[in-house]
């Protein structure tokens, strides 16, 4: 920041917590029908911070907005109000992507999985106590689902774009012993008693309820240019 702003370029930083996933989906098809769904005004809370913090940011930096708060009123209600959606869909079109496509993936009701891939195999791990969200562990997510497809390690490799993630569960939600709280999309490979046993260990539950910090945001500090 310093070092931008001493150039004369309004630099700005949001600190946001990276030690889990953002949103409900992890895994390329599932993270596009979640980009859709939040633009259709049905995105998880995490995830609608952040962007109206970043939308936010740029607007009040670039003086289309008078203060932070009212920066992220214009685009949280662009998204609501269907705005977004629509540059979007305006933005696939201009992109070559067919009008029909276009016009599927932006309609109110759709089978997203007429266009994009769906995996064969779907698996949901259970919660192993009673108790409240601590933790998901997003690193071991992400590497589980990498040796599963949903990555690549080199350029040019292979990605299977249905292989992913739902977390069923959020930080600070009470849940069962035995309910679900992870649906595994994959096909294969198919995930080893090994993988399956990582993915279940990424999951903290607690007993106390103010350990998981109830109540906090995903963005911890916005730091605007002075």
């Amino acid at each position: 920041m310093d070092a931008g702003n001493s150039l004369g370029i309004q630099t700005a930083a949001v600190l946001s917590h990276m030690n889990g996933t953002i949103g409900r989906s992890v895994g390329n098809s599932l993270e596009v029908i979640e980009s859709l769904e939040t633009l259709k005004g049905n995105g998880p809370d995490d995830l609608m911070e952040l962007v109206t913090t970043l939308g936010g940011v740029l607007l009040l930096m670039t003086d289309l907005a008078l203060g932070l708060s009212e920066g992220k009123k214009q685009i949280y209600d662009a998204v609501i109000g269907g705005a977004a959606l629509s540059k979007f869909e305006a933005m696939m079109k201009a992109q070559g992507v067919a009008n029909e496509t276009s016009r599927t993936l932006c309609s109110a009701h759709t089978d997203y999985y007429s266009i994009l891939r769906k995996s064969e195999h779907q698996l949901e791990l259970e919660a192993p106590a009673n108790g409240v969200v601590l933790d998901v562990n997003g690193l071991v997510l992400a590497q589980v689902l990498h040796k599963l497809g949903a990555g690549r390690t080199k350029a040019g490799e292979a990605v299977n774009y249905s292989v992913g993630a739902e977390l069923l569960v959020s930080l600070g939600q009470r849940v069962q012993k035995g309910s679900s709280w992870l649906r595994l999309h994959y096909e294969d490979p198919a995930p080893s008693p090994d993988q399956i046993n990582l993915l279940q260990k990424a999951l903290t539950v607690g007993k106390d309820k103010r350990e998981a910090g109830d109540g906090d945001t995903l963005v911890a500090e916005v730091l605007l240019p002075h």
